[in-house]
């Protein structure tokens, strides 16, 4: 079973920076913010300043997955393992 078949296992330890750029990558998210993350996604440095302001999380969690090399992959393995915990007690 994949990370995509339960997406909210696991979220109760990460933060929510990390919660939102999973829903993002995995477009379990609304009209809304879908559209939020595609202005994040393509909007310079000063633009992304004023983003931060109103959505912090995203931001943040956006410059995270940006920037930082090997934290994706560690929170797609954290997602993993919680699902196979939540099928060992099944």
């Amino acid at each position: 079973m994949s990370a995509i078949d339960h997406p909210e296992a696991g979220f109760e330890y990460m933060p929510p920076e990390a919660a939102a750029v999973y829903r993002w990558q995995y477009l379990k998210q609304g009209a809304f913010l879908t559209a939020l993350w595609k202005t994040i996604t393509t909007a310079d440095e000063a633009n992304l300043e004023r983003l931060a302001l109103g959505f912090p999380i995203q931001v943040k969690g956006y410059r995270w997955f940006r920037d930082l090399a090997g934290w994706w992959d560690a929170i797609e393995k954290s997602v993993e393992y919680a699902n196979e915990e939540k099928q060992d007690d099944a």
